[in-house]
C-alpha cells in the first residue's frame, strides 16, 4: 500500500454507502489527482496549455467558464476579497 493506501481503501469502503446515501460516487485520491498530473507531465498537452483536462484529456469548457464578462466578475470579487487591487 502506497502513502495514501489506507485512505483509498477507506475511501474504497465508504463509497457504496456514500454513494447509496447521496446518489452519486466521489473519486478516489488517485482519480483526482490524474488529471492534474496529465496536466503538468504529459508533452502531448504542452501544446494545448492554459486549456480544461478532464479525464486527463484536453476537454471541453462549460460555456460560463470562459465566459469574459465572467471573468471580470470573478476578478473585481478577487480584488475585493482579499482587499488589494492588481493592475494588470
Amino acid at each position: 500500500m502506497g502513502e495514501f493506501g489506507c485512505i483509498e481503501e477507506i475511501s474504497r469502503h465508504n463509497n457504496s454507502c456514500l454513494t447509496f446515501a447521496m446518489g452519486h460516487a466521489f473519486n478516489t485520491i488517485s482519480q483526482v489527482t490524474a488529471p492534474l498530473l496529465a496536466a503538468c507531465l504529459d508533452p502531448a498537452l504542452e501544446v494545448h496549455s492554459g486549456s480544461f483536462v478532464q479525464d486527463c484529456q484536453v476537454g471541453q469548457a462549460l460555456e460560463y467558464a470562459t465566459d469574459p464578462e465572467n471573468a471580470k466578475k470573478l476578478w473585481t470579487l478577487s480584488e475585493q476579497l482579499v482587499s488589494q487591487v492588481f493592475n494588470v
